[in-house]
């Protein structure tokens, strides 16, 4: 979109191969974004490698990204007609909107062998630090002429840290079975923004400068998450043309929201998970597999315009069902799959609930 930026990516390995590393950084001074925003980004990243033994290694990832510009916006027509086109690069949003976010990411993974036994544990460390995320919003008509309304944000921060163990011993020619325990602890500080109105707006024109809000000091909002899982996985290659691949998974999952002056809100379930896969060969350049998986997915709280507001609501429960090949024609690969996901969406009921 007309911006300028350098990327840098590079590798090293030392002459023994024992320890090697690869990373990069793509700098962004000059970002131009669609939206016709200014801004700048930094993105770099690192995975070092050690290889202790030739049955022993241990692999590092670090990484920092960071983003500013001028925030986004949202368009809403307010007739059955379409505004005019935008006309960029135009400052849509407010003149005070900021979009400042960081993020950091760090793990490794350790990994060795020892006859027929793996075992690997790993442990990651994530934060997002976003000091500013504001969004402007316009209703406009056919002919682009409107309202505008901002968002200020504030600070909102989230840290996630999760590790696991994984041991997997070889039963025979073929068959693998593997054990496993995993834990996570997610922790989020946030904030509630405000609207402020901007008046009257003309899609033709940048958004007229607004002072900057007042902004007040509030107390955060507290959402923990709590996540243990353990489970047992059985891998099988029972013919030259047929492998299957079977798991199942407990996990208790607890979140809990404290939001200032009101009474904590709290829910701790457990439940079962699976995963089916099998892979069969037609022939050697041919090849269909089918998977089934039962998964859990986070839903958050309920909104602040909903009668149980602020409510922790239950775990989402995914299902999804695959079928597919895979083949080459001539120096062509194809793969093709059709898969159905099934899960609960949370809407606003009759009674608000």
């Amino acid at each position: 979109f007309g911006g300028a930026y350098v990327n840098l990516v590079g590798e090293a390995v030392s002459r023994d191969g024992r320890f090697g590393v690869a990373g990069g950084m793509v700098l962004q001074p000059y970002r131009h974004l669609a939206s016709g925003a200014r801004g700048k980004q930094v993105d770099v990243g690192f995975v070092p490698e050690v290889k202790i033994s030739d049955a022993t290694s241990i692999t590092g990832m670090v990484s920092y990204g960071t983003s500013r510009y001028w925030g986004e916006f949202l368009h809403t027509p307010s007739t059955s007609t379409l505004p005019p086109k935008l006309k960029f690069p135009s400052r849509y949003a407010a003149s005070w909107s900021d979009w400042d976010v960081g993020n950091f990411n760090a793990g490794l993974i350790a990994r060795t062998r020892a006859g027929k036994w793996q075992l690997q544990v790993s442990a990651f460390h994530s934060r997002n630090q976003a000091d500013r995320s504001d969004y402007t919003l316009f209703t406009s008509d056919a002919q682009g002429l409107g309202r505008a309304s901002g968002v200020y944000t504030r600070p909102r921060t989230t840290a996630s840290s999760s590790g696991e163990v994984k041991l997997a011993p070889t039963l025979g020619e073929g068959h693998r079975v593997c054990g496993m325990a995993r834990a996570r602890h997610t922790r989020t500080l946030s904030r509630p923004g405000f609207i402020v109105d901007l008046g009257p707006s003309d899609q033709s024109q940048m958004t007229p400068p607004t002072p900057t809000p007042l902004v007040t000091n509030v107390d955060p909002t507290l959402d923990l998450v709590e996540q243990l899982t353990a489970g047992l996985g059985y891998e099988a290659k029972l013919s030259d043309r047929l492998q299957i691949r079977a798991g199942i998974q407990r996990t208790r999952y607890r979140k809990s929201v404290a939001v200032p002056g009101l009474p904590i809100n709290l829910n701790d379930e457990s439940n079962w998970l699976y995963d089916v896969a099998a892979v069969f060969q037609i022939t050697p350049r041919w090849t269909i597999f089918a998977t089934a998986t039962r998964g859990l997915e986070e839903s958050g709280s309920a909104p602040a315009n909903a009668a149980n507001r602020y409510d922790v609501l239950n775990a989402v429960v995914a299902r999804q069902y695959e079928v597919g090949f895979r083949g080459r024609i001539g120096t062509i690969s194809l793969i093709g799959s059709v898969f159905e996901v099934a899960k609960p969406t949370a809407a606003l009921a009759p009674n608000g609930i």
